[in-house]
């Protein structure tokens, strides 16, 4: 046969052999592109703390549950579990195969013969170091709240307690028993959080301090492993060939592409530059002409008048109440916008109780109804207790809604009188946002974003002391509500104490409702698999794949 012929015979049969491979995998395989806004600054999962710094972590290291597609709970390095009849007790049975995954850069940490003398295994051990770095004061973890419904935690967290008294043992090598004060309906899902994945303790102790701040100095035992990080331009994930979950790891790599600039991402998705990405309604809503792009709706913002409670002025409950009470909210919201739903309540709907919308358990809630002799009531009363005989506010709006926020402020002064003197700021939604995040306001009509799906961790921002109290606010009673849902409950305690502390920030006059809006998770043409948890915060990238 000649030469040319049988060339010709074993290309034609590789090029079969490649159709058959792709057809089979379903797309598999392939390398993902999504960006992240900003530079993760630290792994280290009992810190981790911002959006892309969670991201990483969730998609390299694995908790005893992790999160499936439809925001199901599923078994993760966990096998199986069981709950006490009293809800307070956990034993969770570890897979004994779930393995570290080392890389050729823990041999400067770890040493060279670290092939043959680190124990890989993933144990119980992992998670009663984790979950005792997490609550120990030392660490600073800014998640550490979520765990005071373990036994001690509260008490390890304010020092009065060492870490060791923690409610987390390991009953043997592969066997964790978890004790909490009170049974949850919400701890089941925490498990799948940054916070709570497991630490070895012989690789942090050898980081020196330097553990998750590079790509060597990070151990994995998810579904990918970090296996560059390029700081200012990208993280790439690399699939962990180690990983032993139920579920095959479908793409070979995500590149995680550092992007602040938001406004870009639907042209690089459009184009291919990016495999998926996050979008804003209004980015979205451009989105949905395109028909190669596939959106999942997460109803996680809910725009909002917000008072700034550390204000000169609005420090003082009754001007705040006044003005809440002085909105024309049902004339209002007919004209912010065609494409929102109004919203008579604060916590998104995207915020869950166990993994049951709050909104549905709630049935209803405190709502600000229109009041103007109470309005103007509470106004006089704010005037003499400010001893003020006028006040002026400005308010910061974007520009779309300029036109609205005008026509309340007219039925503003047409209550309260001419004591009430008002300006307009028009700022893009991005100033507004951050100067809220601030404090740089006095009110702002902005929106407030879960970056939760939990209804009690969404409340828990606007407690004294939080990073993320954007309203300034400092309540005893507020504090005291959170503090008890923190401690666990039974669900129907746990909705009570939500639409207290929900009402609390409505009746004090923190923040006024207006309506509700969505962030999107875009996937681009022949893209499917990837998915987000409920509040669309966190996205993962195991089930990743793209055809063509």
């Amino acid at each position: 046969m000649p030469k040319k012929t049988v060339s010709l015979m074993l290309s034609v049969i590789l090029i079969f052999l490649s159709f058959t491979a792709c057809s089979k995998h379903s797309g598999s395989g392939m390398d993902l592109i999504f960006p992240i806004t900003a530079e993760p600054a630290s792994l280290d999962p009992q810190i981790a703390e911002n959006i892309p710094e969670k991201t990483v972590v969730a998609n390299c290291l694995e908790g005893l549950v992790r999160l499936g597609e439809n925001g199901q709970i599923l078994p993760g390095t966990a096998l199986n579990w069981e709950q006490s009849s009293d809800g307070k007790v956990y034993t969770f049975h570890l897979r004994n195969n779930a393995k570290w995954h080392l890389i050729d850069g823990h041999e400067s940490i770890l040493g060279e013969d670290c092939a043959k003398t680190f124990d890989t295994a993933v144990t119980a051990n992992d998670f009663v170091f984790a979950f005792r770095r997490a609550v120990s004061p030392s660490t600073g973890s800014p998640d550490a709240d979520s765990l005071f419904v373990i036994k001690n935690a509260i008490r390890i967290f304010s020092g009065s307690l060492p870490s060791k008294a923690l409610g987390v043992e390991a009953v043997d090598r592969f066997t964790l028993k978890i004790t909490l004060v009170k049974s949850s309906p919400d701890f089941i899902n925490l498990l799948a959080s940054p916070i709570c994945m497991p630490c070895n303790e012989n690789f942090f102790t050898a980081a020196k301090g330097k553990y998750g701040l590079e790509d060597d100095y990070l151990l994995c035992n998810g579904p990918f492993y970090l296996s560059v990080w390029t700081h200012d331009s990208s993280l790439t994930l690399r699939r962990n060939k180690d990983y032993t979950g139920d579920s095959e790891v479908a793409p070979n790599s995500v590149v995680l592409s550092i992007s602040p600039k938001t406004d870009k991402y639907l042209q690089k998705l459009s184009v291919g530059n990016y495999t998926a990405a996050p979008l804003n309604a209004s980015a979205a809503q451009t989105a949905e002409k395109d028909s190669e792009i596939t959106l999942t709706e997460y109803k996680n913002i809910t725009w909002s008048l917000c008072f700034n409670c550390r204000d000169d002025v609005l420090k003082n409950t009754s001007l705040r109440v006044a003005l809440c009470k002085a909105v024309d909210s049902t004339s209002f919201k007919r004209q912010i916008s065609e494409n929102n739903t109004s919203a008579d309540y604060f916590v998104p709907s995207c915020c869950e109780i166990g993994q049951t919308p709050f909104r549905e358990l709630a049935e209803g809630g405190y709502a600000v109804k229109l009041d103007n002799t109470g309005a103007k009531a509470s106004w006089d009363k704010g005037l003499e207790e400010t001893e003020c005989s006028s006040v002026s506010i400005a308010l910061l709006c974007p520009a779309e809604y300029e036109q609205a926020m005008r026509q309340m402020f007219q039925h503003w002064q047409k209550t309260l009188g001419i004591s009430l003197e008002v300006t307009v700021e028009v700022l893009e939604t991005e100033d507004i946002t951050a100067r809220v995040k601030s404090g740089n306001y006095q009110i702002a009509l902005a929106p407030v974003k879960s970056e939760t799906g939990s209804a009690v961790g969404f409340l828990q921002n606007f407690t004294a002391g939080s990073d993320d109290n954007i309203f300034h606010y400092s309540s005893k009673t507020y504090y005291n509500i959170l503090r008890q849902l923190k401690m666990g409950g039974g669900i129907a305690e746990t909705v009570q104490g939500c639409r207290k502390a929900e009402a609390n920030l409505m009746r004090n006059g923190v923040v006024y409702p207006l309506f509700s809006e969505s962030s999107y998770l875009a996937l681009g043409s022949g893209t499917y698999g990837i998915y987000a948890s409920p509040a669309g915060e966190t996205v993962y990238f195991i089930n990743g794949k793209k055809t063509g």
